[in-house]
């Protein structure tokens, strides 16, 4: 539809919005649990729902990869909490039917 192809589409901002909002969440939510994050990343991929218009979000995955003194299980909480509770994105996304999965990676500092 013209362009160069050199920004983000809108339902890939989409999905940046999911990680950003997510992200926001989560790290604050482990700064209060006094948990010691050295390095974060989040890689979201997703399937839009096949020959339909308009084609919404079918399944999102999120993997946070987590770098630093940190419990598990208080790092998959937070996630949950935050995909779940806080995150307007995600509730949005899960209202128009999106499957929102997640994973947590956990490393430590090296």
């Amino acid at each position: 539809m013209g362009g160069l192809e050199y920004g983000a589409r809108p339902m890939q901002l989409l999905l940046n919005a999911l990680a950003a909002c997510s992200s926001i969440d989560v790290i604050s939510i482990l700064k209060k649990q006094r948990q010691e994050v050295a390095d974060y990343e989040v890689t979201v991929n997703g399937e839009r729902e096949p020959n339909v218009e308009p084609s919404l979000w079918k399944n999102i995955e999120m993997i946070f990869e987590i770098t630093g003194n940190v419990d598990e299980d208080k790092a998959k909480r937070a996630v949950e909490i935050s995909i779940s509770k806080y995150c307007s994105v995600a509730i949005t996304l899960a209202k128009a039917g999106a499957n929102i999965t997640t994973q947590v990676i956990i490393k430590p500092v090296v």
